[in-house]
């Protein structure tokens, strides 16, 4: 039985698989690339070294009203900054929209193709502001 290949680490970060890493790396590549997204998603600008302008820099739109210009500004923010950042992954659609149960958070939707050259499959980011 040969090697497993690992694409990078899991994110939000972890320590417990068996493997007994420093941190549990992902070794399907499509989970990676979803980390890859949410790690862009929840990474203020300016807290990465050597990178400063890296991440989505969500934060700020926190005591924002739930309003569609918010979620616009927030559609937007996460079109570009994954455009720039991993420009094999296909958005298919972002949805922001006002938590039903509390008005004060927004449920963002992500919708996206990656396609590898081999085969291309669709998935999607939930989570909520």
């Amino acid at each position: 039985m040969g090697k497993k290949k690992y694409y990078g680490i899991r994110f939000p970060f972890t320590s417990k698989d068996r493997e007994s890493f420093f941190l549990d790396l992902d070794y399907l590549q499509h989970k990676q690339i979803k980390n890859d997204l949410m790690h862009i998603l929840f990474t203020p600008k300016g807290s990465r070294l050597r990178d400063p302008e890296f991440g989505c820099d969500l934060v700020k739109y926190l005591f924002n009203p739930s309003d569609n210009i918010t979620a616009f500004d927030i559609k937007l923010t996460i079109q570009q900054e994954i455009s720039k950042y991993m420009p094999t992954v296909k958005i298919n659609s972002i949805d922001v929209n006002p938590n039903e149960s509390n008005n004060k958070i927004m449920d963002v939707k992500i919708s996206y193709t990656v396609d590898n050259g081999f085969n291309s499959y669709e998935d999607e980011i939930n989570t909520s502001l």
